[in-house]
């Protein structure tokens, strides 16, 4: 079935237009897209002396995407359908001259150094079609919609730097190494005007390869400590953030184009880059002539002055205005333990355990300390907010009303909602775990990729709607026989209530506005990845131009060996933003499967 009734429009499943029929959505939504891209570099280097060289290197990133989306004519919530057309064309051209040095001072010293300059352009050129009712049935092109509009938009931002990094060594076992860049942000403010476009940028960091001091250890193959400080900066998210963008749109007045205010955010004239500080040590070990493994690094870092959009008054005509004042701190650890375990000639074993932890803390958002809310679900019973002093990205959202604990139920025998939001969880995980393996057996290898996450929650929209519709599972307790609340009632007393089918339904779609009830851990270990390959033996290509030659089966994203979420991917997310945390009617996880070529001449 394709979702459609007898006259062609849409077989609805609900009353609410919005609730779709999948067939109709899998066979009436569609959606085109081509992209065209040319990538073409030149480099040209001249050795000055032995120790110096001068290079000249350019690059050009130009494409063209063409997309169209179809809403089919007859859809339940737009029944003559409508037509979306766009294209891109994005440009980037990158240039750097460089000198390059190489000198060895003596038999202990080494330096090696360079010293550059880069200017980066980009520029867009985006223009949107859209046409609204089809005018003859079915026939679903742009020359057939009875209102027809067109927006353009040009967009071109800059950046300029002047950068050099140089390297020290001593004996192959001590290096420092320091680097430092200045830029320049034509999204930001002009030289001649109070604040600066302009932010410099340094690193330092130094290294002591102390297995070269011990002469007698011959289980340690390598070490090395290393310790870190780096700095960097950044500019404004888009172009034409410090003043007020126009835009010719549509057909808004007799078939005539009209003009507007583009974009909802209160443009800021003194926005200045970002920066971000971060100090990092670390340890690197291999034992055992390099079959056992370790490097861990511990870090700690601070985003200051970071952009945000901070949220104002509807009535102002804007939803937000940019400000310079987030402050974020994150801190944790990464580690990779690596080995292997069986290495013969036919038979060789690798395994890596990758484990990371990262703890992101909000240290201030405005100047008042609000809260600052960075995304919402279209249920609007949960969103996303950066709390002072919380970690990054807090969902929150509608919860129970409890007294010690225990449910307060109203005469109804519905639970009450808490008046005030709640923090329900963490939108964004701290933990990281991979599982890396990889076999060969004479021509033949196998590998696998198990990952995880670990400590995050996820906001449910899904199974929200799902509890309002009487659709999940857990909607099927008292259907037969009735089904028996207990808590407290608002005065504390103890309380019981019966609902039969008369009220369940009341109940559930209550539960189903609760986020408290459908946030779930985000938990979850994941086969990612699985490759068997065959590797063609150099018997049959050494009378040929072929140097080697395998042939692989490769399956990704292939099943979750556990999970905590119910009925929904954990790895779902409403947006493509910062707002991770929150799901609503996600697509399930798309395994793919495939054969590679990889041939070498």
């Amino acid at each position: 079935t394709n979702g459609a009734r007898e006259d062609g429009f849409e077989d609805q499943i609900s009353a609410n237009p919005f609730i779709q029929n999948p067939y109709w959505a899998a066979s009436r939504f569609r959606t085109f897209d081509r992209r065209n891209r040319i990538l073409s570099s030149a480099t040209l280097k001249y050795d000055i002396l032995d120790w110096l060289s001068l290079t000249a290197r350019a690059g050009i990133d130009h494409q063209t995407v063409r997309g169209t989306v179809i809403e089919g004519y007859g859809t339940a919530f737009n029944p003559l359908g409508s037509i979306n057309e766009q294209e891109q064309n994005l440009t980037q051209v990158d240039a750097d001259i460089i000198l390059g040095i190489n000198k060895e001072i003596n038999d202990d010293f080494n330096v090696e150094a360079f010293f550059g300059a880069n200017k980066n352009t980009q520029r867009s050129d985006f223009l949107f079609l859209r046409g609204e009712r089809f005018v003859v049935p079915f026939l679903e092109i742009l020359g057939n919609v009875e209102n027809a509009s067109r927006s353009r938009r040009l967009e071109e931002l800059a950046l300029s730097a002047l950068y050099g990094s140089a390297e020290f060594s001593y004996k192959n076992y001590l290096y420092l190494t320091l680097t430092g860049r200045n830029e320049w942000f034509s999204t930001l403010s002009a030289p001649d005007k109070d604040t600066p476009n302009n932010e410099f940028y340094g690193s330092a960091s130094a290294s002591l390869v102390f297995s070269e001091l011990m002469d007698n250890a011959d289980w340690l193959s390598f070490g090395r400590l290393r310790v870190a400080y780096s700095e960097v900066g950044g500019g404004a998210p888009d172009p034409y953030s410090l003043s007020l963008p126009f835009e010719i749109f549509g057909q808004g007045h007799l078939g005539q184009p009209l003009g507007r205010i583009q974009g909802g955010v209160v443009p800021n004239a003194a926005l200045t880059p970002f920066l971000k500080s971060e100090t990092e040590i670390g340890l690197d070990l291999s034992f055992l002539d390099n079959r056992l493994g370790l490097d861990i690094a511990y870090y700690n870092n601070t985003t200051d002055g970071d952009i945000l959009n901070v949220d104002i008054s509807n009535t102002s005509g804007f939803g937000g205005v940019a400000s310079n004042i987030g402050v974020l701190k994150n801190k944790g650890v990464e580690m990779l333990l690596r080995g292997t375990p069986v290495r013969k000639e036919n038979f060789g074993w690798n395994t890596s355990v990758n484990l990371t932890f990262n703890e992101s803390l909000v240290e201030s958002t405005d100047d008042a300390g609000n809260n600052v809310n960075i995304g919402n679900v279209r249920t609007f019973a949960a969103n996303i907010q950066q709390i002072p002093g919380q970690r990054f990205g807090k969902i929150i959202g509608t919860a129970y009303l409890r007294n010690n604990g225990e449910i307060v139920y109203g005469a109804d025998g519905l639970p009450v909602i808490n008046p005030e939001r709640q923090i329900l969880g963490d939108g964004v995980p701290p933990w990281t775990v991979g599982w890396n393996n990889s076999f060969n057996y004479k021509n033949f290898n196998l590998s696998f990729l198990i990952d995880g996450k670990f400590g995050g929650q996820v906001y449910s929209g899904t199974n929200a709607i799902a509890y309002g519709n009487g659709l999940h599972k857990n909607t099927l307790e008292g259907r037969e026989g009735g089904l028996t609340v207990t808590g407290v009632d608002e005065a504390g007393n103890p309380f019981t209530f019966t609902h039969d089918n008369s009220t369940l339904q009341a109940y559930y779609g209550r539960l189903g506005g609760i986020a408290e009830e459908v946030t779930y851990d985000a938990d979850f270990i994941k086969l990612r990845q699985l490759s068997f390959g065959y590797n063609l033996p150099s018997s049959i290509l050494e009378n040929t131009f072929i140097k080697s030659a395998n042939i692989s089966f490769v399956g990704r994203d292939l099943f979750f060996i556990s999970r905590s979420t119910d009925n929904i991917n954990p790895e779902s997310a409403f947006n493509a933003s910062n707002a991770q945390g929150l799901e609503y009617f996600g697509l399930p996880p798309i395994g793919s499967y495939g054969l590679t070529l990889n041939v070498k001449f």
